[in-house]
């Protein structure tokens, strides 16, 4: 496995993570009809233009030179949170790399390059009722912070948010 920092050139191979992870996580979390309309190329743009920015940060994971999974971080882009509070944005493998330690280092990494660029802690979003991301953040150190009701509309379905939070140094 290398880990290393995002370049355009990845943007597309970033999007077919995010849509097959979508795909595999959310089943049951999110109704079918928004997984099925998922497009490799709308999440391609989105991450061209994320990682052309200082804003967000991403880290990608390869095996055997195929990218399998990445992760974002970032300031908070919380209305109530203060300039030394970070945030893991995202983290997303293909499924048949889950459970393999990739997911943790990425972690450590993003870890890392939170503390290197000043925050003493970090949030991050997750659909209240995925169990696996919970204890994947849990077992990372994070706890619960608070749960957030309105988390948009996917296909008709209102699904709830719960933001944990960790300490860092």
């Amino acid at each position: 496995m290398h880990l290393r920092l995002a370049v355009p050139s990845d943007a597309r191979d970033i999007a077919r993570v995010h849509v097959e992870s979508w795909r595999v996580a959310y089943r049951g979390l999110v109704p079918q009809t928004y997984l099925d309309k998922l497009s490799v190329e709308s999440r391609e743009a989105f991450w061209m233009q994320t990682i052309s920015t200082e804003a967000c940060e991403v880290w990608v994971a390869e095996v055997d030179s195929a990218l399998v999974g990445w992760i974002a971080l970032g300031a908070s882009r919380d209305d109530d949170a203060t300039f030394d509070v970070g945030e893991l944005q995202a983290i997303y493998l293909l499924p048949e790399y889950w459970a393999h330690g990739i997911g943790r280092a990425l972690w450590r990494v993003a870890c890392g390059r939170l503390l290197e660029r000043g925050f003493s802690s970090a949030v991050v979003w997750v659909f209240a009722d995925n169990a696996r991301a919970i204890r994947f953040y849990r077992a990372a150190g994070f706890t619960l912070n608070s749960e957030l009701e309105d988390s948009g509309d996917y296909d008709g379905m209102e699904l709830k948010y719960a933001r944990y939070e960790i300490i860092l140094v």
